[in-house]
C-alpha cells in the first residue's frame, strides 16, 4: 500500500506541483483533501519511497535532472559504480533513500571512480603509449 498510495497522492496533485513539486505544508493539505487519505494514518504519516519523494519534492523536472545527472554518472564508469547506481535506483523503487547515507555513497564512488581514478588511468596509459613509442 505504501508504494501505491505516493503515485496516486501524486497523480492528484495540480499540474504546477506536478512538474515543479510542492511545500510539505501544502503536501499535507493535499494528503487531507486527497480521495487516498484514507490510506494515511495522520497528515503527518508522510513516508515515501525515494522516488516518491523526489517527484513530490522536485516534481517531474528534478527527477528527469536526476535521472540525466546519474545516466552521465552510468556511461562510462566501471562496473562498480554502474553496479551502485543500478542498485541506488532499485533502492529508490522500494525504500526511503532519498538524501540518506545510501544516496551519498552510491553516488560518491562512482563519481570518484568516473572524474578521478578514469582520469588518472588515461593520463597513465597515455603517458605509457608515449614511452613505449620512444622504445619502438
Amino acid at each position: 500500500i505504501m508504494v501505491y498510495r505516493g503515485y496516486r497522492l501524486f497523480s492528484e496533485l495540480p499540474m504546477k506541483n506536478k512538474f515543479f513539486g510542492i511545500r510539505t505544508d501544502d503536501l499535507k493539505k493535499c494528503v487531507i483533501n486527497s480521495s487516498v487519505s484514507y490510506l494515511f494514518r495522520s497528515e503527518s504519516d508522510l513516508y515515501f519511497n525515494g522516488m516518491q519523494s523526489i517527484l513530490f519534492a522536485a516534481g517531474i523536472i528534478g527527477l528527469c535532472l536526476l535521472f540525466c545527472i546519474y545516466s552521465l554518472l552510468f556511461m562510462g564508469n566501471s562496473i562498480l559504480g554502474k553496479s551502485l547506481i543500478l542498485l541506488l535506483l532499485l533502492l529508490s523503487c522500494m525504500s526511503q533513500v532519498y538524501l540518506s547515507y545510501l544516496m551519498v555513497i552510491c553516488t560518491a564512488i562512482p563519481a570518484f571512480n568516473k572524474f578521478i581514478l578514469f582520469d588518472c588511468y588515461e593520463k597513465n596509459r597515455l603517458l605509457y603509449k608515449k614511452r613505449l613509442s620512444k622504445w619502438w
